[in-house]
């Protein structure tokens, strides 16, 4: 009898050890695996400089491409492409540059800040109006008529859509006296909606973005090729993420992807 206690005894002690050994493995998983953190979704940001025309054509390209890298952000600031080549060369750092004009981009390169720029797009100076025409506007040398004037501006001549203003001006044989000279074409068109001037010197993309608020003319016979310009694009020697950076550049010089998006959006081919 004592012998069969004894016996219950050591077999119940053995079960126990035998179910605290099966027991303390999965309980040593467990543990082990709420120690171990999730993979953090770590997002890669490239910023770009890009000319103000841009903007629109720019906006949807950087969410088509972001959709595409969803661990990847695009951050782009819009203004004179003249304003970022100063910056880039005094010390700022965007991932990449997009010029309304190749004397900019060679800014950027005088100062080694980029070895090589791709031609991207091209657009052309336009004179644009309300699309009611008012004031009955059928040629840019209405500009200079002297029966119901017309109130008219254009970009200073440090930025790109100026200097391409003044240039096709000048080949067309006008005198070049606006009314108020802005910095960049996005102002010129907010000028153009609030009615304060009448007509302005801009890009054909940015009046393509504006439709069905605004019309235009083209400059005709030599002057045409005067207004054109075309678009570089570069990534930065500072730039921290290089491959990120080119991936995005042949994003928009993609025929399907890029150039279809641009093209929409009122800017030509890519001239050499």
């Amino acid at each position: 009898m004592r012998r069969t206690k004894r016996q219950a005894l050591i077999t119940s002690i053995i079960s126990g050890l035998t179910i605290q050994l099966l027991i303390a493995p999965a309980q040593a998983s467990s543990s082990l695996i709420s120690q171990i953190p999730a993979k953090s979704k770590q997002t890669t940001e490239i910023t770009i400089y890009a000319a103000s025309s841009l903007k629109p054509a720019f906006d949807v390209i950087a969410a088509k491409f972001m959709r595409k890298h969803p661990k990847v952000k695009v951050t782009i600031s819009y203004g004179s492409s003249g304003t970022f080549a100063t910056a880039i060369v005094n010390g700022a750092t965007p991932d990449i540059f997009a010029s309304a004009a190749k004397d900019k981009m060679s800014i950027v390169k005088s100062a080694a800040a980029t070895k090589s720029s791709l031609n991207f797009a091209s657009n052309s100076i336009v004179l644009a109006f309300p699309q009611s025409n008012p004031h009955s506007i059928t040629s840019v040398t209405d500009l200079n008529r002297t029966i119901d004037p017309i109130l008219w501006a254009r970009c200073v001549d440090s930025a790109p859509c100026g200097a391409r203003a003044k240039a096709s001006i000048a080949a067309l044989g006008i005198a070049d006296t606006p009314t108020t000279m802005v910095a960049d074409d996005a102002a010129q068109v907010a000028l153009l909606k609030s009615g304060e001037i009448d007509a302005a010197l801009i890009y054909r993309s940015d009046v393509v973005a504006q439709k069905p608020l605004l019309a235009s003319v083209k400059f005709k016979g030599a002057a045409a090729q005067t207004s054109v310009t075309k678009y570089p694009i570069a990534v930065l020697k500072t730039s921290k993420h290089k491959k990120i950076a080119r991936q995005f550049i042949q994003f928009v010089l993609n025929k399907k992807k890029g150039q279809h998006i641009l093209s929409k959006y009122g800017f030509g081919k890519p001239r050499g």
